[in-house]
C-alpha cells in the first residue's frame, strides 16, 4: 500500500449506531457470573446446565433487581411525605406564632 491510500477498516471495528459491542458481549458474562456467585459454583458448571435453568437463574436476578428498585423508590417517596409533613407542622407553627 502506498503512502497516500487510506488502509481498509476491518469489519469489527466499524460499530452500529447506538450500541456498544464490548458493552453488548460484557452485560450476558457479568450476569452469569453473578448467577455463578448466587450459586456458589464455577462458570464452567453454569455452562454445563441446560438453556432453559440458565434463562430460570437470568430472569430470577433480573426480578431480584427490579424487586430492589422498587422498593428503594418506596423508601424514597416515604422519607419525602415525612419530610413534607414536617415542613406543614414547622409552616403551622410559625402561622400560629405570627396571629
Amino acid at each position: 500500500m502506498g503512502l497516500g491510500v487510506p488502509r481498509p477498516i476491518p469489519k469489527t471495528a466499524i460499530k452500529p449506531p447506538g450500541k456498544n459491542p464490548e458493552y453488548e458481549m460484557l452485560t450476558p458474562l457479568f450476569r452469569e457470573m453473578t448467577i455463578c456467585r448466587w450459586l456458589a459454583i464455577d462458570h464452567s458448571e453454569f455452562l454445563k446446565k441446560g438453556y432453559t435453568d440458565k434463562l430460570k437463574w437470568i430472569l430470577f436476578e433480573r426480578m431480584e433487581r427490579e424487586r430492589e428498585n422498587h422498593f428503594f423508590k418506596k423508601q424514597e417517596v416515604e422519607i419525602k411525605k415525612q419530610q413534607a409533613e414536617a415542613k406543614n407542622k414547622m409552616l403551622c407553627k410559625t402561622s400560629v406564632r405570627r396571629k
